[in-house]
């Protein structure tokens, strides 16, 4: 949302479908650019994904009809790798965006850290 406040993109994309319990993450992100104040207008949502890979995949034919001069990938710093590798897999010419690392808390990083490892190197050897 910061981005798009700052001017530095012009519409925001949610991607996500729906997990373990509804609501899906795109809809999840969309209600909170809402509630930030987001215009309407410039929220999109992708709401069938349950993988990165899909996640960048399925929002391919929306940013096509958006034609953005640029697209900004925002995610976690710890799942940038992954993402960065995936989006290059799948042709998506993308830069990416992530909080600062000391906004994310041990444990999240403890979490994750271990799990992303592996996920890269499954998608170094496309297994995912």
């Amino acid at each position: 949302m910061a981005l798009f406040k700052a001017g530095s993109v012009d519409a925001i994309l949610g991607c996500g479908g729906v997990g373990r319990y509804p609501p899906s993450e795109a809809e999840v992100i969309a209600q909170i650019c809402r509630d930030d104040g987001i215009p309407e207008a410039a929220v999109f949502q992708e709401n069938r994904s349950t993988t990165t890979r899909e996640n960048l995949s399925f929002a391919q034919p929306i940013l096509a009809k958006l034609a953005p001069s640029k697209v900004v990938i925002v995610t976690d710093p710890y799942h940038a790798p992954r993402v960065a590798l995936i989006a290059r897999q799948t042709g998506l010419r993308a830069t990416i965006e992530t909080p600062q690392a000391k906004q994310i808390g041990p444990r999240q990083w403890l979490r994750h850290i271990l799990r992303e490892t592996f996920a890269l190197a499954a998608t170094v050897l496309r297994l995912r």
